[in-house]
């Protein structure tokens, strides 16, 4: 069974991406030195997961401020009002994220909106009289910089009809008119990794958990059906969360994507795997779990990975304490090391080092 992991957390485990980019932002980190920032924490979280074994590893997760910002910059969706100010990328980049105030002008940052049902809120991208097209490597070098420490990724864009439908359009342009241009554009995405021998692209569509209406499903379909003919050996993943696609499951089975990641229980799962195709199912909570094998076709494999729900561990607690009282079992076994209260900051480190099982502080 394969492993793969949608995103990496990019902040860095003390805070070091945040630290930077708010020194930066007061004038006391170059951005030289911001950049190779990112750089560090890049290859620390790929070498953390080839280390645990992950199979598809992600890059292009990692960002700056946003992945629908960055998502806007590759594809020239740049407001005529930052390029006025004439500043470097990066700067015009960090603009567009937070505003400008400066000898080049003055202009607020983009609007931001909330991420589904989540606390995070992304920038909302400004699609204007710009072409969409490509018009920068992020993806494509952080792809080629996980490589060069002899690491394979896995490149993962915001995918075309997410982004689409949470831009905000001006000039007159309509969802319609713009989808041509970006379907040409992921085309051309698809067909650089192609040349780049990237085994896998994902695609993050979270749009799809939405409620979709006919011509939600038409849009979706003519993007894809435009660009998927270009992906040549890349093999695509289809990334949903926060939901399911029951608005769309007959049209996402019928693309020409290789699989399909979501978030809900396998029932509903099962309609999508194509005859000799897999379902892998993490955390069933119910001890006899049913499925409704009428919704898959004849031929298919099911892996299945089962832990412990909290109250089964709760429940537990007292059959362990229990046997420790009677002498059956030694608490002692599964401690691996005891700190005096005045080492805690060694027995923090230690435990950041992955060194330790169980700690004790004396004190």
């Amino acid at each position: 069974m394969k492993t793969s992991v949608a995103g990496y957390p990019r902040i860095g485990s003390s805070r070091e991406l945040k630290v930077a980019v708010e020194q930066y932002f007061r004038g006391k980190m170059a951005p030289e030195a911001l950049l190779e920032t990112g750089s560090r924490l890049r290859r620390m979280h790929w070498q953390k997961q080839m280390e645990a074994g992950i199979d598809g590893i992600p890059s292009n997760d990692f960002s700056f401020y946003d992945q629908m910002l960055d998502t806007a910059v590759l594809l020239n969706a740049v407001p005529q009002r930052y390029r006025d100010l004439g500043i470097s990328s990066l700067d015009t980049y960090f603009a567009m994220a937070r505003g400008y105030q400066g000898p080049a002008g003055d202009v607020k940052a983009l609007a931001m909106k909330k991420w589904f049902n989540t606390n995070y809120h992304y920038l909302v991208p400004e699609i204007d009289s710009a072409p969409l097209q490509i018009s920068g490597s992020k993806p494509f070098d952080e792809f080629l910089e996980a490589r060069s420490y002899g690491i394979e990724t896995k490149p993962v864009l915001i995918g075309p009809f997410t982004f689409l439908t949470l831009s905000s359009l001006a000039g007159g342009r309509t969802r319609e008119s713009v989808a041509g241009e970006l379907a040409r554009a992921y085309a051309a995405i698809l067909a650089r990794f192609h040349e780049l021998d990237a085994a896998w692209v994902q695609l993050d569509e979270p749009a799809l958990v939405r409620d979709l209406d006919r011509q939600d499903i038409d849009l979706f379909l003519r993007l894809y059906e435009s660009m998927l003919p270009s992906k040549g050996r890349v093999k695509v993943l289809l990334q949903t969360y926060f939901g399911d696609i029951r608005d769309c499951y007959e049209q996402v089975a019928g693309l020409d994507i290789d699989a399909v990641g979501l978030d809900v229980v396998v029932n509903s799962v099962l309609p999508l795997v194509k005859m000799g195709g897999d379902v892998c199912v993490y955390g069933v909570m119910t001890k006899n779990p049913t499925f409704d094998l009428s919704k898959a076709p004849y031929n298919f494999d099911l892996h299945m990975h089962q832990w412990p729900t909290r109250s089964e561990e709760k429940a537990a607690m007292t059959t362990l304490a229990q046997w420790i009282e009677e002498g059956r079992l030694s608490a002692s076994d599964f401690i691996t090391h005891r700190f005096a209260i005045e080492e805690i900051e060694e027995a923090f480190a230690a435990v950041k080092r992955g060194e330790v099982l169980k700690c004790v502080l004396t004190f």
